[in-house]
């Protein structure tokens, strides 16, 4: 606005300055007895330390402890558990095989992803004015009974966006929410390799494998990049990880389902940027 600062609505709909972002609709809500739009999270840094920021860029992800409330967590897993009870609740491929949940929108996991900590460290990492699109809800159920805990194969890993035939890097940040306790390896724990968003053999079997049929196998030409590293998380701690990071996911051998959330957050000139990241990963961080 030409002030340094943001256009917002007070309380009675009258325009005012904001020192943060926030949204607002521009219609008629006020006169009809609506309330406006609550002010998105502030956006202090202060939510990353140095050793975050050093994390992050050294291995490629940082983990979050406890950084959305439990109020938010349980909100989370009412409706996905509600939305379980619910006939034709998976959306089904071609063979039958059940590919995600049935949500409309957003499937309103807004509040996890605004939790003021998580939101103020993606803007520690991205700036204002990133955005995600909708979220997805990611379970692991069970392996049958009496299956030992077999190690996942070192090469079955994928990056995100490799079957996109058209473009690179479709979002900026991967961000796993946890809804059920991971605190224990093999609960269906994602796997991550370590500083594998920079290594040139990756981004080259990115590049040479991008659009085919199953990316994620352990092809021939698939750098190997040894035992991976599972991530293991409390109820409300999140993971936030670089695109490009190598992941897969893993089994669960618990007792129990594993619930997460994962948002995939795009920079605000993500667009204008997502093809200089292989050659610069950091193109659009503020780390």
């Amino acid at each position: 606005m030409g002030h340094s600062r943001f256009l917002a609505l007070d309380a009675t709909g009258s325009a005012r300055l904001s020192e943060e972002p926030c949204a607002f609709v521009l219609d008629d809500a006020v006169s009809l007895g609506l309330p406006p739009v609550e002010e998105l999270p502030a956006s202090s840094a202060a939510q990353l330390s140095n050793e975050d920021r050093l994390h992050f860029r050294v291995h490629g992800f940082v983990v979050l402890r406890g950084a959305v409330p439990p109020e938010h967590v349980r909100a989370a897993l009412r409706l996905i558990n509600f939305t379980l009870g619910q006939p034709d609740c998976w959306q089904t491929d071609d063979e039958g095989k059940r590919t995600r949940m049935n949500f409309g929108g957003s499937g309103g996991f807004d509040e996890v992803l605004h939790s003021p900590v998580l939101w103020a460290a993606l803007n520690a990492l991205l700036g204002l004015g990133h955005k995600s699109g909708d979220a997805q809800v990611a379970l692991r159920f069970p392996q049958p009974p009496l299956r030992g805990d077999g190690v996942d194969d070192r090469k079955r890993y994928h990056i995100d966006g490799i079957n996109n035939k058209k473009s690179f890097c479709p979002f900026s940040l991967l961000c796993g929410v946890a809804l059920s306790d991971q605190s224990r390896p093999h609960s269906g724990n994602l796997h991550i390799f370590p500083g594998s968003h920079l290594n040139p053999d990756v981004h080259e079997w990115y590049k040479t494998n991008r659009g085919l049929e199953h990316p994620s196998g352990a092809g021939a030409n698939k750098p190997d990049l040894g035992e991976s590293v599972q991530v293991l998380l409390a109820p409300g701690d999140v993971v936030l990880a670089h695109q490009l990071l190598a992941h897969s996911a893993g089994l669960n051998f618990s007792e129990n389902i594993r619930y997460q959330l994962f948002f995939r957050v795009m920079h605000a000139r993500h667009e204008g940027l997502r093809d200089q990241i292989i050659a610069n990963p950091w193109v659009e961080f503020d780390s």
